[in-house]
């Protein structure tokens, strides 16, 4: 059997970090993930966008230490973009009204057969409603 796949995309992340409403659901991921019984992603574009929003908020010492936090969560961190991720993310960003980072968390999902964990009801509810990707609402 697959091991299921979770695609964190920045709201979910902070929400977990910041304690908000559904922190609670990623939780149980990060513990899942830690027992081995599911993987936890994250893209590393989606990590630069709450970096840069903590570094501009909160300042560098703020941004630095949410970078080490996410060194000590059971994450698998992508890098890489190839040319099959430009494709995805480049026809879901033309094709729905997308922010680039949503973009690349959703492509990432799509391509590893895995959801997408959010709590951007805004960007992505038309993707859930027409099928486009399969996401686990934390809120």
């Amino acid at each position: 059997m697959m091991q299921r796949r979770f695609v964190l995309d920045a709201c979910a992340l902070l929400a977990f970090l910041n304690n908000e409403p559904g922190a609670d659901k990623v939780e149980e991921l990060l513990k899942r993930a830690r027992k081995k019984e599911i993987t936890l992603y994250v893209h590393a574009i989606n990590l630069l966008e709450i970096y840069y929003g903590l570094y501009r908020e909160e300042g560098e010492k703020a941004a630095e230490e949410f970078l080490d936090l996410t060194r000590e969560l059971p994450l698998k961190v992508k890098r890489r973009i190839s040319s099959r991720f430009v494709r995805e993310a480049g026809r879901l960003k033309a094709n729905y009204k997308l922010s680039l980072a949503d973009a690349i968390a959703v492509a990432g999902a799509n391509l590893c057969h895995g959801k997408i964990v959010t709590a951007d009801h805004h960007e992505l509810g038309a993707l859930s409603e027409s099928g486009v990707a399969d996401i686990l609402w934390i809120r």
